[in-house]
């Protein structure tokens, strides 16, 4: 698929390609063309609650936070990008500063306007679990949290709504937020829990850093915070459990065992 992609955008030019080993839901190659340096990205099959429309309404608000995007397919989620010149994720940048500096980014986000579509953190988790014939681990005594969610009032605000570390770069001129697929209003307590338990960062000292950035001179919500940590374990669990019977490869189990040891260590 993807020489076929790039002969159909560049005929009859030279250009060399390379897998990069980065991207649970996507295959991603590095595009070398024109002496210039882009990511393809081509997702994997069997995902049709990623809403690619939808992906690509927010990828145009979010121009000022994102790389440059060359080519994007609605239809198949099919994206070109820039290449990042010495990048470094959340996980392999040593900078003192990259925890403020990632609360800065969400900080800018969240301050970006609307868009017509929510991120609908209870249909997504019946969408997860109604893909789960054969659950790994039972969350049933964890459920209280998916109510308290479904009941709760808040300001609806365009959220990332997947923190993880390989979507926060870091350079030495420009910190970028990258990869809109969940993108959509939600609470923005959603990010601020993706960013905080998608790196597992567990250390309070660190928290309270990422608080004071993030919240400024408003008062941290603690108890909603814990709350809605519960509830994210109990989300992206139903996803690892769902992906890993949708692949059956070992990485999705592994995050399932991290999601689930999450909850019970909460």
């Amino acid at each position: 698929m993807i020489y076929k992609l790039i002969e159909k955008l560049y005929p009859n030019e030279g250009y060399s390609i390379m897998r990069l080993n980065k991207g649970l839901t996507n295959k991603n190659y590095i595009l070398c063309i024109h002496s210039q340096k882009y990511v393809v990205r081509i997702p994997y099959p069997h995902q049709h609650f990623i809403n690619r429309k939808q992906e690509e309404t927010v990828s145009k608000l979010v121009a000022s936070l994102d790389c440059d995007t060359i080519y994007f397919n609605a239809d198949n989620g099919v994206k070109i990008s820039k290449y990042i010149e010495y990048a470094q994720d959340y996980k392999t940048c040593i900078d003192d500063d990259k925890i403020e500096r990632c609360a800065a980014l969400m900080r800018q986000l969240h301050q970006l306007p609307c868009v017509e579509f929510e991120f609908d953190c209870i249909q997504q988790l019946h969408n997860y679990q109604s893909h789960v014939s054969n659950p790994i681990f039972d969350l049933s005594a964890f459920h209280d949290a998916i109510n308290h969610i479904q009941n709760k009032k808040y300001i609806p605000t365009l959220c990332h709504n997947d923190f993880v570390y390989g979507n926060i770069l870091y350079t030495p001129t420009k910190d970028y937020l990258i990869d809109y697929e969940y993108a959509a209003n939600n609470d923005p307590l959603f990010d601020v829990i993706s960013f905080l338990g998608e790196n597992q960062i567990f250390n309070f000292q660190l928290r309270d850093r990422f608080y004071k950035a993030y919240f400024q001179q408003s008062e941290v919500p603690y108890e909603e915070l814990e709350i809605m940590e519960r509830f994210q374990n109990v989300l992206w669990c139903y996803w690892a459990m769902m992906m890993f019977e949708l692949h059956n490869e070992k990485i999705y189990k592994d995050i399932a065992q991290d999601k689930y040891n999450a909850l019970t260590n909460q």
